[in-house]
């Protein structure tokens, strides 16, 4: 009776509460009126506990993300400035030397190695600015 006023009423019913109570009530044949309640009650329990469970984890997934987000950014604007730096590099000398083939062959690198670059920093925007807007619990 105890157990089904609590998840009734919303409350969190421990468990090891619900557990043994569940496994009496499903080795029975025949239920009356009180036990069918009691049993929907604890299904009902189980349950919200099951949903319960997995939104603790993926909370938990997600703070992790969080934490990792600033330092993941960090990497990402650091491997692009490297990038743009290395690219500085390449003097007019360097390149003027270069055959046509060679020079479109570096620059469909850079491409590509930017547009990576970027593609990544976006993600790792969007999930930073994503948990940030997450509701407090």
């Amino acid at each position: 009776m105890i157990l089904r006023q609590e998840v009734h009423r919303g409350g969190r019913v421990p468990l090891d509460v619900v557990l043994p109570n569940f496994q009496v009530a499903a080795s029975q044949r025949y239920w009356d009126a009180d036990q069918q309640r009691d049993q929907a009650a604890l299904t009902a329990a189980l349950q919200a506990y099951e949903r319960l469970q997995a939104i603790e984890e993926r909370q938990q997934a997600l703070e992790q993300r969080v934490s990792q987000a600033p330092e993941q950014l960090l990497r990402l604007e650091r491997e692009l400035n490297a990038a743009q730096e290395e690219s500085l590099q390449l003097s007019v000398d360097n390149l003027s030397d270069m055959p046509l083939e060679a020079l479109e062959a570096e620059l469909a690198d850079a491409v590509i190695e930017l547009q990576q670059l970027q593609s990544q920093m976006a993600e790792v925007n969007s999930q930073l600015l994503a948990a940030q807007t997450l509701p407090e619990r």
